[in-house]
């Protein structure tokens, strides 16, 4: 059975450093979200990763994730979308990765076709249910299966 691991966290908005993902915090966030992306392939066996594009900790997850298919071309990674118009309000520098991110992906996951109350609430227990593991930043959940990775 093939092992899946969730991510999701803060936006953009919520990050400490903001949209400078220069800043040394930021940095230091992708590193270590990218030891435990490995750990999670090496010594746990996940090979499939699922969440969303929003801008923050999800796409720096996918893009970490996609970066990652050179060292084990065997990960894939599925795109969770909310809803289909999400990405229609945000800055176009957002928009491009986002879009970016969804042509690399092996698989684009759609919940819902419009926004609407709770859709967001219901994507979130969509990946938790989804998954064998869920790694949460800057988020804390009392679940045994979810990862904490401050921010």
């Amino acid at each position: 059975m093939i092992k899946t691991c969730a991510y999701m966290g803060l936006s953009l908005k919520r990050m400490p450093f903001g949209e400078n993902e220069e800043n040394t915090h930021c940095v230091q966030l992708k590193k270590r979200l990218k030891n435990e992306f490995k750990r999670q392939i090496e010594e746990e066996g996940v090979c499939h990763f699922i969440g969303g594009m929003a801008p923050g900790t999800e796409m720096f997850c996918a893009e970490i994730l996609l970066e990652l298919r050179e060292k084990y071309p065997f990960i894939t990674l599925s795109a969770v979308i909310p809803y289909e118009t999400q990405a229609k309000c945000w800055k176009e520098v957002h928009r491009d990765r986002y879009f970016r991110i969804a042509q690399y992906s092996d698989r684009e996951v759609m919940l819902m076709k419009h926004y609407r109350a709770g859709c967001l609430a219901y994507y979130k227990n969509y990946l938790l249910n989804a998954a064998d593991i869920c790694i949460l930043v800057g988020m804390q959940m009392q679940d045994p299966k979810c990862v904490e990775v401050p921010v």
